[in-house]
Order: structure tokens, then C-alpha cells, then sequence
């Protein structure tokens, strides 16, 4: 004789109930003293997670774990011989757009306008000479900024002179009299201003990523308009990361800052290797402790409204016995689609 499978449920859950009632201390208990225990293990909680998303939300087998394995063997990082844009591992930067405030008529403004230019050279330096962290070694205090934290190219790091040799070449430096001539000859002559490529000599300067939205004027890409132009920092990750860690956070409040904004005329985004995990980890600080409270309450609802319609003439065992029979489909269901939901999950990350 076949059982239906709603019987059989209702049959066990209401066998369990007595079970439970008899044993209720324990059942009690135990769960206490188990949640105790396990919760030590917050202690080791930080040392084994990851906010980084291409590690949580990517299986082990992403084919761009393998792609980027084989770049970095190729191409591994060298903080003494790095160049932007040439590197594919590397974690300590901060990439900033900034743009003219918005007319509400005629849009964006012109970004190689010299009020513009001047006004983001100066965040610029403002950002590289002024940003420091207070730093205390051997009892010794020191102030850390941008040119002890930046990833070098034979010695020197990048400080955004895009951001000059978009002004007038007048302004690139002041010759003197006796080399004015023979220095600008080799301004006009070895400096190309042009997009997506630039010239300074033999060195290739990739406008295609400091600058956005320009109009070309001819075919030789000499642009008179820009939009937005980038600032890039690029710091050490490796001994430093802390305190790395600490400038990119520092540089980051001092633009977003509302109350004191740090400019009247421009505005500027935002985007360091911390923006994603971080915007991931308030989302999920804020859902997570309504999942964890959403987790059963359903099944408490149910089981409440079903022990309201137990006679209150029967014993505490046969009422408990009889809600859990009534509430027993109900229950296996979301239970079971439940574990099924977080198998499945766990299969894809793997």
C-alpha cells in the first residue's frame, strides 16, 4: 500500500512531537551550547575571509584565474620598474576623473581651458605633497605621503604631468634666454600632443586613458576640447599595504568631502581597488542581519498559528504533536528548497 508523501510527513512530525516534548530540556539546551561554541570561531573570521569580489562571487575554475596567472608570470609586478598601464597585478591605486561642474545650459565645460588646468594641477600636487600619514618608527615620528609610497619608474614616480603638457607649452617651464629658442625647437619639434597617442620623444604617452570625450580637429589627432581628464596614483602594496591602504582612504575623503568640497570648479569620481569590495561589503552589512532574522521566522509564523488551533483541553505533548503534523509540509518545503538554494550555490563556486 503506498503512503502519500504528505502523510508520511505528517506522521513523523507528529511522532517528533512527542519526542520533543519529553526531551525538551535537552533540546533546549544543546542548541545554546552548540551556538556558544561555534561562535569562537568569529575569532579566526577575519584572518579566512575575502571581500574581494573576484574570489567570492567567481568559481575556483574562472578561466580568468588561469588568465591571470599566466600574465602575472609574464608579466610580474615590479614596484621599481613600474609603468601604468604596463602592469596587470598590482592592488595600490587610486583613479580619478575630473571634470568641469555642469552648466545646466551648456553642459561640461572645456577641460584645457588654463582655469581648469591649473585648478587640477593643484589638487594634484595638493594630493602628492599634502596628503601624509603620520607614521612613528623607532620612536621616531614621520609623515608618509605620496613620493614614499609610490611605485617608481627608475626612481621616479608618475605624478600626472599629462595634466602640464596639456596646458600652453609656455607654461611646461621657464628656459633661459640663451636655450629659449633651442628648447622650444625641441618642444615643437619632439612633443606631440595628439590622441590616442602622444608623443615626448620617443615615448609614447596614451592619451586614449587620461583623457575623455575629446573633438579631433584634424587626422593627426589634435583635439581642442576635453571633457574630463584623469589623475592616476599608483602606490606600493607589498611592505606598505597598511599604510598605502591608509593614503588611498585619505585621498578619498579628501575629495568626496561635502562640507569643505576641495574645488568650486571642478568635480571628480572615484575608483581605487577598494571601491568594489567595500561597496559590496556595506550592501551586504546592511541585507545581512535581515536574511539571518528572515531565516525560520516563516516557519515560526506557521507553526504559531497552527498551535493557536490545537485544542487547549489536549496535553502540551499531543498539542505540540499536532501542530508540528499540521505546520510538517510546510516546513520540509522551505527547509528543502533552502539546502537546495545553497547547493546549488556552493556547486557553482567550485
Amino acid at each position: 500500500m503506498k503512503i502519500a508523501f504528505d502523510n508520511f510527513i505528517h506522521r513523523t512530525f507528529y511522532r517528533w512531537g512527542f519526542i520533543a516534548y519529553r526531551f525538551r530540556f535537552v533540546l533546549f539546551v544543546v542548541p545554546i551550547l552548540l551556538t556558544i561554541a561555534l561562535s569562537f570561531g568569529f575569532i579566526f573570521i577575519k584572518a579566512q575571509t575575502t571581500i574581494d569580489p573576484q574570489y567570492v562571487f567567481s568559481p575556483k575554475n574562472a578561466k580568468w584565474r588561469y588568465e591571470k596567472e599566466i600574465l602575472s608570470q609574464h608579466w610580474p609586478l615590479n614596484e621599481q620598474e613600474f609603468w601604468p598601464g604596463k602592469s596587470y597585478d598590482y592592488n595600490g591605486y587610486v583613479d580619478i576623473i575630473a571634470a568641469g561642474k555642469k552648466h545646466p545650459k551648456f553642459g561640461r565645460p572645456n577641460m584645457l581651458r588654463i582655469e581648469y588646468l591649473d585648478e587640477l594641477e593643484r589638487i594634484n600636487q595638493h594630493i602628492i605633497n599634502n596628503i601624509t600619514i603620520p607614521v612613528t618608527h623607532n620612536n621616531i615620528a614621520y609623515k608618509v605621503g605620496f613620493t614614499d609610497l609610490c611605485m617608481s619608474y627608475d626612481w621616479k614616480c608618475f605624478m600626472n604631468e599629462h595634466v602640464i603638457m596639456l596646458m600652453p607649452k609656455e607654461r611646461w617651464t621657464t628656459f633661459d634666454s640663451k636655450f629659449a629658442e633651442f628648447a622650444d625647437d625641441i618642444i615643437t619639434n619632439e612633443v606631440k600632443i595628439t590622441y590616442p597617442i602622444g608623443w615626448r620623444g620617443t615615448e609614447p604617452i596614451y592619451f586614449g586613458a587620461l583623457i575623455g570625450a575629446p573633438h579631433l580637429i584634424d587626422k593627426e589627432g589634435h583635439f581642442d576640447y576635453v571633457r574630463a581628464v584623469r589623475l592616476t596614483y599608483n602606490v606600493r602594496d607589498d611592505k606598505v599595504s597598511n599604510i598605502s591602504y591608509l593614503w588611498r582612504k585619505k585621498v578619498a575623503s579628501y575629495l568626496s568631502d561635502v562640507e569643505q568640497p576641495p574645488s568650486k570648479i571642478l568635480e571628480f569620481g572615484m575608483f581605487h581597488n577598494e571601491s568594489l569590495p567595500e561597496g559590496l561589503q556595506q550592501v551586504a552589512d546592511i541585507l545581512a542581519p535581515k536574511f539571518i532574522t528572515g531565516i525560520g521566522v516563516d516557519d515560526m509564523f506557521i507553526m504559531s498559528a497552527a498551535w493557536h488551533r490545537t485544542s487547549t483541553q489536549h496535553h502540551v505533548s499531543r498539542r505540540l504533536a499536532e501542530m508540528l503534523a499540521e505546520a510538517a509540509v510546510a516546513i520540509s518545503i522551505t527547509s528543502f528548497t533552502d539546502m537546495l538554494n545553497r547547493a546549488i550555490l556552493k556547486q557553482c563556486n567550485n
